[in-house]
């Protein structure tokens, strides 16, 4: 069938309409988007709390340090939430984490939320909070170090493996897992134990108003209930994360309402991972294997 000439023009300014018209439409998003980028930009969010979810084992992270280190420059942070449940870490990533805590404190509140456990290391980087919250189920305490040394020098003897060292002094590269640990060794590791052990000690009578002798009373590695460890002055209230919540606002002079959000930092761990730091952190992998140093770490008594 023929088109008369009319027909035809007429379709083609139907067409170059529609194309108009279409590029518009696309125009008016792409500006619309624009400026919600820019009001985004130019007006400041709203004010928030953040939260930091202490896990696992405590170790040295210098992005973890960071991102605390932002928090505290942030003005839309008005107070940070510190949820641990943990059976704490290396000596050196507890006090890395405590002084990150103890400098926070000085510019914003500090509340912390203890889960299913909060024992060692977790316990120590708790202590500089403004008020310390736990369930009555809660793990805690387990005040004290330990540095563990496997000894397979019999081991070795049984398979026919002789260890043979060249040392520049007797106590280089003591204690091994290949010799028997003398009582000069083990008396120079008790020295460096025991030296953290007197700096953890201090800072529990530091934070927790409680003298000396009380805290070396508790530190005896055992653990606590959250109601013992309440009635000990080892924590302030029992409670949940809405509880410490409502004291920040009753106290602390918080914004009712405001929103909680996580502090993001690191990589998400894939599954692999995630399983071997649930092994270790139940202790079914003895710590002087997993980690190296000294070490403030609760284990349970399925491998005690």
């Amino acid at each position: 069938m023929a088109i008369s000439t009319d027909a035809l023009l007429e379709r083609i300014e139907m067409k170059k309409s529609v194309r108009f018209w279409r590029g518009t439409a696309i125009g008016i998003f792409i500006i619309f988007m624009i400026g919600m980028i820019a009001i985004k930009g130019n007006f400041p969010a709203q004010d928030y709390i953040a939260r930091l979810n202490v896990t696992d084992m405590i170790m040295v992270d210098s992005l973890r340090d960071k991102a605390i280190a932002k928090v505290k420059d942030n003005d839309k942070v008005k107070a940070v939430i510190v949820n641990i449940d943990s059976p704490g870490g290396t000596a050196v990533g507890g006090e890395a984490l405590y002084y990150s805590l103890l400098e926070l404190k000085e510019k914003k509140p500090v509340v912390v939320t203890m889960n299913n456990m909060a024992t060692s290391a977790a316990y120590l980087v708790a202590t500089p909070a403004d008020r310390i919250f736990a369930h009555k189920g809660t793990l805690t305490g387990s005040i004290g170090v330990i540095l563990q040394v496997p000894n397979f020098g019999e081991l070795a003897k049984k398979v026919g493996v002789e260890m043979q060292f060249v040392k520049t002094s007797p106590l280089k590269g003591s204690p091994s897992m290949f010799e028997k640990m003398d009582d000069n060794v083990y008396a120079i590791m008790k020295d460096l134990v025991d030296d953290f052990y007197d700096v953890f000690v201090d800072i529990i009578v530091k934070h927790r108003n409680l003298n000396k002798e009380t805290v070396l009373a508790l530190a005896d590695g055992r653990v606590y209930s959250g109601k013992q460890a309440l009635a000990n002055g080892l924590i302030d209230e029992i409670g949940t994360e809405e509880t410490a919540i409502k004291w920040l606002e009753e106290n602390k002079n918080i914004k009712s309402g405001l929103r909680v959000s996580d502090i993001k930092y690191g990589e998400e761990k894939n599954p692999i991972e995630k399983l071997i730091k649930t092994f270790a952190s139940e202790s079914l992998v003895p710590e002087g294997l997993s980690m190296q140093g000294l070490v403030s770490v609760w284990r349970n008594a399925i491998v005690n």
